[in-house]
């Protein structure tokens, strides 16, 4: 396996600048979903311990913010 010296010294470097810069692009990408995703979680933990907090049912809550009556009592039964 060669290491990016010999790769360029042996004139074989188009395509591995090519790649190396479709394999960053392609982790940027991935890295904004994950992100994303993560901040829709907390987003939505943040809200159902806020509607909890107001005595809402618990029924009630999973279905604003359309989860699972289970899901919601484990995320209210992690208070902090």
């Amino acid at each position: 396996i060669m290491d990016e010296k010999a790769i360029r010294a042996a004139g074989y470097d188009d395509g591995y600048e090519e790649g190396k810069e479709d394999g960053r692009e392609a982790g940027r990408k991935e890295g904004i979903e994950k992100g994303k995703k993560e901040g829709v979680k907390e987003g939505k933990e943040i809200v159902i311990k806020n509607l909890d907090k107001k005595g809402i049912e618990i029924e009630q809550i999973a279905q604003i913010v359309e989860m699972d009556v289970k899901e919601v009592k484990k995320i209210i039964s992690n208070k902090i």
